[in-house]
C-alpha cells in the first residue's frame, strides 16, 4: 500500500453494523408511526401510555416526533420500556386537570 494510501476499517461487523473501531454493532434500526391514546392528566403531572411495536428491544435508542397531540400536553420523553414496548410519556402543562382519549401519532426511529 502507497505511504499516502487511507486503510480502511471495515463497516460490516460479523454481528451488525459498526461506526468506526470502537464502535457498538447495532443489530437493527426501526422506523415508522405508531399510533396511542393520549392519557388523562392532573394539572402539572404527567401521564403515560404504551405501545407495541415488534422488534423494538428493550432499552433501544428510540427518537420520537408528534404531530398534533391534545392542547394543554407536551410530550416530554419516549423510550423502549421492554421488548416491543414504546412508552410515551406526556405532561400536562396547565393548572386544570385534562380528561382525554385523544389519539397521537408518534413517528419513531429507533437503534437496537
Amino acid at each position: 500500500m502507497p505511504s499516502n494510501a487511507i486503510e480502511r476499517q471495515p463497516l460490516i461487523a460479523w454481528n451488525g453494523i459498526t461506526a468506526g473501531s470502537g464502535g457498538t454493532a447495532l443489530a437493527s434500526v426501526l422506523s415508522g408511526t405508531v399510533t396511542i391514546t393520549c392519557p388523562s392528566a392532573a394539572a402539572s403531572s404527567t401521564g403515560s401510555r404504551a405501545a407495541t411495536i415488534t422488534g423494538l428491544a428493550s432499552g433501544a435508542k428510540v427518537f420520537v416526533t408528534c404531530g398534533s397531540i391534545p392542547q394543554g400536553f407536551a410530550l416530554v420523553s419516549a423510550s423502549a420500556t421492554a421488548a416491543d414496548t414504546l412508552t410515551g410519556s406526556f405532561l400536562n402543562v396547565t393548572t386544570a386537570n385534562i380528561a382525554t382519549s385523544a389519539l397521537v401519532t408518534l413517528q419513531y426511529l429507533a437503534i437496537n
